[in-house]
């Protein structure tokens, strides 16, 4: 899903829990257990049960922990 405006912020993808699951190559109750701990990286959008997450924000995270699991 992609906003559109005129911002590149608005331009940014928002993800569901789905495609951050895919994403991260992980489970749903894995994405649960990493979210409740704040391992992951907090949504960017919250509107009662609607939550997403930036690309940006996921991508910086994959890039940053990387380097810290491959060690």
């Amino acid at each position: 899903m992609t906003l559109h405006g005129t911002s590149e912020h608005a331009k940014q993808a928002l993800l569901k829990r789905g495609d951050v699951c895919r994403l991260l190559g992980i489970s749903p109750a894995t994405f649960h257990r990493l979210n409740r701990r704040g391992v992951l990286p907090p949504p960017c959008f919250s509107a009662g049960r609607i939550t997403r997450w930036s690309s940006e924000s996921l991508t910086n995270f994959l890039k940053t922990n990387a380097t810290t699991d491959s060690q």
